[in-house]
């Protein structure tokens, strides 16, 4: 069976010489559960052992660690969020005007190459390049749009 050793318990003002907190702060923390303590004197003053301290102030380390990088993501977050509202679309008149040319700009297209296959103009192509081949001479072909 294994001995238990005997706790050393200090007083809070050494524990706030050694922690760096004041002394009231660390009787708080022993009234919230935070950190283990015991009354004594007349349940009057409270002591706790350094093994609490230490491991209050590891504990408060790693806090301040997970805190910090919880504040670098809010501010990664912040900045990233920031550039999405910033950007803007056009206004809605210019996406309108924007979408009428494009409409204007495929019926041309498609207007020309409906004519261009049309049997009007390709026959008219045609009759201009069996006159050029007959007469063997050069004759210049009007260019049909």
């Amino acid at each position: 069976m294994k001995f238990l050793k005997p706790k050393k318990y200090i007083t809070l003002k050494e524990a706030a010489r050694m922690s760096g907190y004041s002394a009231d702060y660390l009787g708080q923390l022993i009234r919230q559960g935070k950190i283990y303590g015991k009354k004594v004197y007349l349940n009057v003053a409270w002591m706790t052992t350094e093994e609490e301290i230490n491991r209050y102030l590891q504990q408060r380390k790693h806090q301040e660690i997970n805190q910090g990088a919880k504040n670098r993501l809010r501010e990664h977050y912040l900045r990233f969020s920031y550039k999405i509202k910033t950007l803007s679309f056009p206004p809605m008149h210019i996406l309108v005007k924007s979408f009428i040319w494009s409409f204007v700009l495929v019926v041309f297209i498609f207007s020309w190459l409906f004519f261009m296959s049309s049997d009007k103009a390709t026959s008219q192509i045609d009759n201009n390049l069996q006159v050029s081949f007959q007469d063997n001479k050069q004759v210049k072909i009007p260019f049909v749009p």
